[in-house]
């Protein structure tokens, strides 16, 4: 008989007030109960009003966009990894080292794999398409011949480096750095800046489809570094597509598909999640986030010659 009184008061309070129901007797009075039910809920309020819930809200929200950029960051990842291992499907109308426009100039390369003295050498000829970008091609040209005067210095492609290797995508060569900046900023060494160019108005309807497509950015603010593509693609690969809109073609590789080949097999560091957190370090103005070790090679390429053909 208690037991079934004590369910049935149980089943008769409300959800919010259950202090008064005592298991070794029965329930207050009425005037009692609706004395307590009327200020609970109003001490309770009181109690919840003076702690910190919207920091906690809001900490809780940032957070949450953390994780969601992560989760972004790391698909992302997986299928820059997943194109990055696997070949873009081969264009039927590519031929590799076959000039698609009139060839005016060549380059000749030598390109070091490797610190040791006994690192590869190898070879690389590009044929130049000066009638289709005659602005980039001679300013290509002054690059390989150490005679382009930016700034009051006088620059070149000898012993620059490759910047970024992103395999079956582009090969990025001949990055130009200011090496007399190695200055400090709140105790965190910088990496040599990396100087800009003025850009190029060269436009043609040349587009990256073939393997050994090489071009320039046309933007200014970019680098002095040239793209090579590695592979023969197609229209539905969205890489190519960028490439088009913010390189110029300007000439082939015609000499030295070979070595095409070996960079793009260089291990390189892929992207990680950590990314993410360094672009947000990037936005917050932290300076241990500037520099971008993504798709950079894991060994050194350095172009240790160059020179125009006769």
């Amino acid at each position: 008989m208690f037991i079934s009184y004590s369910v049935s008061s149980l089943w008769r309070v409300s959800d919010y007030d259950t202090s008064f129901v005592s298991s070794t007797g029965p329930r207050a009075p009425n005037n009692e109960r609706q004395r307590r039910v009327s200020t609970r809920p109003f001490a309770q309020n009181l109690r919840l009003a003076e702690e910190p819930v919207w920091d906690r809200r809001q900490l809780m929200k940032q957070a949450g966009v953390l994780l969601e950029l992560l989760a972004i960051s790391s698909v992302a990842s997986a299928k820059a990894a997943q194109v990055a291992d696997n070949p873009p499907t081969q264009h039927t109308s590519c031929r590799a080292g076959t000039p698609f426009a009139k060839v005016t100039d060549k380059a000749r390369f030598v390109v070091q794999i490797g610190t040791t003295s006994g690192s590869e050498r190898l070879p690389l000829v590009i044929g130049l398409f000066g009638t289709e970008a005659p602005e980039a091609v001679e300013r290509f040209k002054q690059l390989v011949e150490q005679r382009l005067v930016h700034h009051g210095r006088q620059l070149g492609y000898s012993y620059t480096t490759a910047s970024r290797i992103i395999p079956n995508q582009r090969i990025e060569l001949g990055r130009i750095s200011q090496l007399e900046d190695l200055a400090t900023a709140d105790g965190v060494p910088l990496r040599p800046r990396m100087l800009l160019s003025p850009g190029t108005r060269d436009r043609n309807a040349l587009r990256h489809r073939c393997a050994g497509t090489v071009s320039i950015p046309h933007e200014p603010g970019r680098g002095f570094e040239f793209c090579i593509l590695p592979v023969d693609v197609s229209d539905e690969h969205a890489f190519v597509q960028e490439l088009d809109a913010e390189n110029v073609v300007i000439g082939c590789v015609i000499q030295g598909m070979d070595t095409v080949r070996q960079l793009n097999e260089i291990p390189v560091s892929r992207p990680t999640p950590r990314d993410m957190l360094r672009r947000v370090g990037q936005a917050l103005g932290d300076v241990r986030a500037r520099q971008d070790p993504t798709w950079r090679p894991l060994r050194k390429v350095r172009i240790l010659e160059c020179s125009l053909i006769p």
